[in-house]
Order: structure tokens, then C-alpha cells, then sequence
């Protein structure tokens, strides 16, 4: 390691620091329970109160503390030490990644879910994106040699996440279809709904950072291979799907029937349900369909009829889950007494 990486580390050091501070003003306020005032004139309170203000039943701002406390300490003893190997500072720039997306997906939410921003959490956003583009041009790493390396972990590391991925929508699916049949979503149920969403959530991010990992040393093999470009564009499906269920759709289905006696308008509950069965239908089904094409060694069809049979299982899951819904609208007008 020659003097200007170790001068960056310790310029990595102090911006840790300063993200540190910032986190834990965040998390004094609120533990003090004091109005967070925003510069911007914009309402901080809203963003650091709201319901995405926990991951996994933990704190954001704890999260935050946790990961810039490891970074001041990682590029601090990083400044002085000679000769570091080359997966050390792997580890680091991985690290890093994972923090700044987390950070862009907390800017997506204010920006087009919570629709109020954050100066301190903006701020937070760009110290922990900096960190990442930092540690990414500083550090002298190979990185298609690096990543070819690790092909087993980081395959390991993509094949878990697609257990995980498959096995918590289809737990989610389950969960989901079953709360709906009374119109209503428990206190407890939604509770239940949200950890599914965010393990769905941690799953996806797994496949995708694993799979760009898989694909950089290869690029030029897979985008000549029809179950690669197929498996990329179910997964864009999934992601894009993945948003307007779990962010725009399930908070509304929420407030709608949660903890009432379902007085407004049947229409509205009943647009957004069956609207909810059918993203429910397609998460399922895209994820099957990619774990089964990643279990296939070779697969000899052109896109074309890979990507057809797949908008055919699509559409078949689609039906079947209006079929679904109608199915216990009509049982439920058969069992409810006519007054």
C-alpha cells in the first residue's frame, strides 16, 4: 500500500466519524424525544418517525452508528498497515456497496413513499455513498481476477439467496392470500406481512449484488446466453414488482381494512385486492421460474421461447389468482347474512 491510499483511508476515517456523529445526533434526538428541525424546511420529523424508520425490528438510526463505527475503525487501522491483502480490502469496498445501497433505497422512500425529505438523513446518504466511491477507486484490486477467486463464495453466497428468496414469497403468498379472505388485516397479520416483505427484500438484494459479482468476469459469455438475459429480465420484473406490492400497494391495502369495520366504499378494498392478488401471483411465479432456470445446467431454445413460456406461466398465475379472488368474494356474499 503506497502513501496516498493510506492518507485516503484515514480521509475515510474522519468522514465515518463525522457520519457517526450525525447518526447518533439522529438517535439522541428521538431517544430525548426533541423535534429534529430540518434546514431544508422540509418535515424531518416525518421521515425519521415513519414506518420505514426500522429494518428488521432495528432502529435505522442504530444500523447507521453500527456500520460507521466499523468503517472508522476499518479505515483507520487500514492508514497505517503495510501490505493489507487484497481481500481485506475486498471485504471493505463489499461492505460499503451494501451501506450505499441501503442508503439509495432510504432516499427512494422519502422521495416517492414518505414524500417528505431529510437534510441529516440526506446528509447521511452522502457520506456513506462517498465511503463507497472512495474505497472503490483508492484501493489497488483487481477486481475481475478477485471476484473469479471467489466464484464459489459469492455462488454460495447467490444460491442462499434464492432459498431464501423462494421461500419466504411463497410463505408470504400463502400469508397474504389467507389474511385477505375477511376483508381485513389484523394488528398482528400486518406485522407479520412486513417481516416477510423485508426477508423478501434482503433475499433480492442477495441475488442481485451475487449475481453482478457472478457476471462481471463473464460478461461476455452470459449476454450471448439466452438463461442469463432471461433470468436479468424476470429479476427487473421481480424488483419492479416488488415495489409497487410491498411499497405502494400493501400500506394502502393496510389503512383500508386495518382494524375497521370495512364502512367505506367496497370498490376501493375491492380494486386494491384483487390488484394485490395478482402482483402476489407474479412475485410467486418469477421467483420459481428463475430458481428453476438456475438449477439448469444448459438450456438449448433461444430466448424467445424461454422468455414465451414464461409470460404463459404468467398469465395463467394472473388468471388463477382473480379466479382466487372472485372465488371468496362470492363465498363471502353467501355467508354474510342479508340484513
Amino acid at each position: 500500500m503506497n502513501l496516498i491510499y493510506s492518507t485516503i483511508d484515514i480521509a475515510m476515517a474522519v468522514i465515518s466519524l463525522a457520519g457517526f456523529l450525525l447518526a447518533f445526533f439522529i438517535y439522541h434526538k428521538k431517544k430525548q424525544k426533541k423535534r429534529l428541525i430540518c434546514p431544508m424546511r422540509s418535515d424531518c420529523e416525518s421521515v425519521i418517525n415513519s414506518e420505514y424508520s426500522t429494518w428488521m425490528g432495528i432502529r435505522i438510526e442504530i444500523l447507521g452508528m453500527s456500520y460507521y463505527a466499523y468503517s472508522f475503525i476499518a479505515h483507520l487501522v487500514l492508514g497505517y498497515i503495510q501490505g493489507v491483502p487484497e481481500w481485506v480490502h475486498g471485504i471493505v469496498v463489499a461492505v460499503s456497496l451494501i451501506a450505499a445501497l441501503f442508503s439509495l433505497y432510504l432516499i427512494f422512500l422519502q422521495a416517492y413513499v414518505i414524500k417528505q425529505w431529510c437534510v441529516w438523513c440526506l446528509s447521511s446518504a452522502f457520506l456513506t455513498i462517498s465511503l463507497f466511491f472512495l474505497a472503490f477507486i483508492s484501493y489497488d484490486i483487481n477486481y475481475v481476477s478477485f471476484l473469479l477467486e471467489y466464484k464459489k463464495i459469492i455462488t454460495t453466497v447467490h444460491l442462499f439467496g434464492m432459498a431464501i428468496g423462494v421461500g419466504a414469497v411463497t410463505i408470504t403468498d400463502v400469508f397474504f392470500f389467507s389474511f385477505l379472505k375477511d376483508y381485513k388485516i389484523s394488528e398482528q397479520e400486518s406485522a407479520v406481512m412486513d417481516m416477510l416483505s423485508r426477508v423478501v427484500w434482503v433475499a433480492l438484494f442477495l441475488v442481485i449484488v451475487s449475481g453482478i459479482g457472478l457476471y462481471i468476469p463473464q460478461s461476455e459469455i452470459l449476454n450471448a446466453s439466452p438463461k442469463f438475459i432471461t433470468k436479468m429480465m424476470i429479476m427487473a420484473i421481480i424488483l419492479a414488482n416488488g415495489i409497487v406490492l410491498n411499497i405502494f400497494v400493501a400500506p394502502k391495502l393496510v389503512r383500508i381494512s386495518f382494524g375497521e369495520s370495512h364502512n367505506r366504499k367496497p370498490g376501493e378494498l375491492h380494486h386494491i385486492r384483487k390488484l394485490a392478488f395478482a402482483l402476489g401471483a407474479i412475485s410467486i411465479t418469477s421467483w420459481y421460474y428463475v430458481f428453476v432456470l438456475g438449477a439448469l445446467r444448459k438450456i438449448n431454445t433461444t430466448f424467445a421461447e424461454v422468455f414465451g413460456i414464461y409470460l404463459i406461466f404468467l398469465a395463467i398465475a394472473i388468471i388463477g389468482s382473480q379466479i382466487f379472488d372472485h372465488f371468496f368474494i362470492r363465498r363471502n356474499h353467501e355467508e354474510t347474512p342479508q340484513v
